[in-house]
């Protein structure tokens, strides 16, 4: 391994000849001449890159001259793999995110939980809350098989008292 003098970080070297890292690792492989790795830092040998210049005509490194430098693999999707594509995957992903948000509305309802009209508003997907419905025990809407109960909570703020809807009860 040579010593530390003789080293040049690759930094200084793509200031020095005006390359992209990416330019000049594959001038690098080009000329055949091995970088050494130093914790996180990448050297080479100040001897070994002294007559290195960047071909002026073309002002890049053309990467087909460089064998095996470079491997491009373009994988098209195939219809008939039956892998789920994109979309089926978000299909899935909002399905699953309803049940949890109906799975935390029946925890609501079991234990008697009063949600403030931000947060019903939030696990329902609406903009806001809006009682649709009166009767003899104030106002209410129902949705996904739940009535939600408008009552007034202290501090003027209204809450939302959740029920599950049974067959017994209609």
């Amino acid at each position: 391994m040579a010593d530390s003098l003789s080293l040049v970080p690759l930094r200084n070297l793509e200031e020095e000849l005006g390359l992209e890292r990416s330019e000049l690792l594959l001038l690098l492989r080009k000329h055949k001449i091995e970088t050494v790795h130093k914790g996180l830092r990448t050297y080479v040998s100040r001897d070994a890159v002294i007559g290195i210049k960047p071909d002026p005509i073309s002002e890049a490194v053309n990467p087909d001259e460089i064998n095996g430098a470079l491997t491009v693999v373009k994988i098209e999707p195939n219809a008939n793999d039956g892998s789920p594509g994109w979309n089926e995957a978000t299909q899935f992903a909002q399905l699953r995110l309803l049940r949890e948000r109906l799975d935390l509305l029946l925890l609501c309802a079991d234990r008697g939980i009063c949600l403030e009209s931000g947060e019903l508003a939030a696990l329902l997907g609406l903009r806001r809350v809006a009682a649709r419905q009166q009767d003899a025990n104030g106002a209410y809407f129902d949705r996904y098989g739940m009535r939600f109960r408008k009552q007034q909570q202290p501090g003027h703020r209204t809450g939302w008292q959740v029920v599950a809807i049974s067959d017994k009860n209609d």
